[in-house]
């Protein structure tokens, strides 16, 4: 659950600091998108 939180809060900076994303890969920004989608599912499944 606790890798889920520390994902979490990493993707939240993600969605709140544009500029971040300009230093991202594109392979990063999956990583993201993917990461999003697990949390919508992890938070889905407490």
């Amino acid at each position: 659950m606790h890798r889920c939180h520390q994902d979490y809060s990493q993707y939240i900076e993600y969605t709140r600091a544009p500029q971040l994303r300009h230093h991202l890969s594109v392979q990063q920004h999956q990583q993201m998108m993917v990461l999003g989608m697990a949390l919508v599912i992890c938070s889905c499944l407490r």
